[in-house]
């Protein structure tokens, strides 16, 4: 009903407390609307805790395309919030884990720029071209 009345905030907190409530043992959908509910509402520690959340059992091996996907979809919306230092972290996991993978090489040059780690951008852009 909250969300439904526009009120993004109460809704989050009542969201929050069923999560509690069930101990964690909620449906993954119900998950990523808790983790867009943080993001859209800017509150980066719950961000990143629901983020972790849906994609515990995935990341950083095993993602598949659809999930991959949501993924980027996500590490878009923290860039947007400017959570530079998380985003960084979570493409340089990435790319440790699979370092052939030119995509988390962009995404991680983009950050590294973004926080100022222009040496790493640079040896990053040298090694995709």
């Amino acid at each position: 009903l909250s969300l439904k009345l526009g009120e993004r905030g109460k809704a989050k907190e009542y969201l929050n407390e069923i999560y509690q409530v069930k101990n964690g043992e909620v449906e993954p959908s119900f998950l990523k609307n808790l983790l867009l509910l943080c993001i859209e509402l800017e509150d980066k520690q719950g961000s990143i805790f629901f983020f972790k959340k849906v994609f515990e059992n995935s990341f950083p091996y095993g993602l598949d395309s659809v999930q991959k996907n949501e993924f980027n979809d996500y590490m878009s919306m923290f860039m947007k919030n400017q959570w530079y230092e998380f985003v960084h972290e979570v493409y340089r996991t990435l790319l440790v884990a699979h370092p052939n993978e030119d995509e988390y090489k962009r995404r991680l040059i983009v950050v590294s720029v973004k926080t100022n780690r222009i040496k790493e951008a640079r040896d990053l852009a040298a090694k995709v071209a």
